[in-house]
């Protein structure tokens, strides 16, 4: 498992809000990858989301969840941000080695206390990059 302090970088990338249950987040890359094929857009990087420790005991959470095109288009009916960056963040790579995401932000917490002697905010990052049916997640969290 590797850390490193790296901002999370991505230009014009559509945003989708939506409140699900942890057995339902497919729903949200579905709802992505069926807005790119009905606006005629072209994904330039893997989608991801964002979820915060803020609503983590419900059963129902808030979920961002985002997907990097080549140009956003003139009268884009979905909400837009031409240039998505988190500075300041800790990336652990392969975190979906690691049995649940509790698990990934108390480490990456440990080695942001450790090294920069920072506490992390409560939102974290999640990038989900599906490769030849093989899931690989790569989570961001910024510190505080």
């Amino acid at each position: 498992m590797k850390f490193e302090k790296i901002p999370l970088i991505m230009p014009n990338v559509v945003k989708l809000n939506m409140q699900l249950s942890e057995d339902q987040f497919q729903q949200g890359f579905d709802k992505m990858r069926s807005i790119e094929y009905e606006q005629n857009v072209y994904r330039i990087a893997p989608l991801f989301y964002k979820i915060s420790e803020k609503d983590r005991h419900k059963d129902v959470r808030d979920i961002e969840f985002y997907m990097p095109i080549s140009e956003i288009p003139s009268n884009f009916p979905y909400d837009t941000i031409e240039l998505f960056k988190i500075d300041n963040s800790i990336e652990m790579r392969q975190a979906d080695l690691e049995p649940n995401l509790t698990i990934v932000r108390q480490k990456i917490a440990k080695y942001a206390k450790e090294q920069y002697d920072k506490e992390l905010s409560s939102d974290m990052y999640c990038v989900y990059v599906d490769l030849y049916s093989e899931v690989l997640i790569d989570v961001y969290i910024p510190m505080a």
